[in-house]
């Protein structure tokens, strides 16, 4: 992936510093993040790690949104709830079951466990109930296909870059070695999940459109990349006979393709004109 593309995510680092000291309490939310991640279960996709891209790059579309769009909603979005959501939003994959993760997380935000913690910034009025309230629905929704609020919008238009071009290939990669799956079932998963997202409007905000653009490959845009590169693998695994005509993996091949699965990963970037870790 040329250069470029990713630092137009990493750059930003120093917008959200930015964030940070004018909003205090967005830096108390990232500490509390990291605590429970490191008092909990290790997490290699949905990390403290993932939470800040998605923030940094809430804060681009979000920035860049206000340039390309000068409607009144994206003039009304609050740049401090963004950004918290995101600190926050798949905090709840360390609280419980990931399929609940967005519904577990907003409880807890709402939970005197939470509360607690953020008390003195209450008091202090760095955040007041109305905004946790705000911050826990935005958490709550950004799973969904229909968001409430333009912050809402935002963060799931971030979320979904995530899953975009050679990023989002990689982040795949993570999230199987996260729910211990085989090839075949994150391959399956991703193609269903993409293909769910290309054929609705699959970005709220013209500025993740742009985005996704630049996060494609020779000409394609980011979800089309990652859904392409899915493909090639279930093409590659059925060619080599690893699944039967219904997808299921055929018995007595799961060790093989556990040692393959590095070949057949290079080879589904080679259909895609890449070289394997480009």
């Amino acid at each position: 992936m040329e250069q470029s593309k990713q630092n137009s995510i990493d750059g930003v680092a120093e917008n959200i510093s930015a964030l940070f000291k004018i909003y205090p309490v967005l830096k108390e939310i990232w500490v509390y993040t990291n605590e429970i991640a490191k008092s909990s279960k290790i997490l290699v996709a949905h990390n403290p790690r993932h939470m800040m891209w998605d923030a940094k790059t809430a804060e681009i579309i979000y920035s860049t949104e206000l340039e390309l769009n000068k409607s009144e909603e994206i003039g009304q979005a609050n740049i401090k709830l963004i950004v918290a959501a995101a600190l926050l939003h798949d905090i709840g994959a360390y609280l419980g079951e990931y399929k609940l993760h967005d519904i577990t997380g907003q409880k807890h935000i709402m939970s005197t466990d939470f509360l607690s913690k953020f008390f003195g910034s209450i008091r202090k009025n760095l955040i007041d109930m109305d905004e946790i309230e705000k911050i826990a629905t935005i958490v709550g929704e950004h799973n969904n296909y229909q968001q409430s609020t333009i912050e809402s919008k935002i963060l799931y238009d971030a979320d979904t870059l995530n899953k975009a071009g050679i990023h989002g290939i990689f982040q795949s990669f993570n999230i199987q070695k996260e729910f211990g799956v085989n090839l075949l079932k994150v391959a399956q998963r991703m193609v269903d999940g993409v293909k769910k997202k290309l054929d609705s409007n699959y970005y709220y905000t013209l500025a993740a459109k742009k985005q996704d653009q630049s996060m494609g490959e020779h000409g394609l845009g980011g979800l089309e990349t990652t859904q392409i590169y899915w493909e090639n693998v279930l093409d590659i695994l059925n060619e080599r006979k690893y699944i039967s005509a219904d997808g299921i993996l055929r018995p007595n091949k799961e060790i093989r393709l556990f040692n393959n699965e590095k070949s057949i990963q290079a080879e589904a970037f080679m259909r895609l004109g890449l070289q394997y870790g480009s």
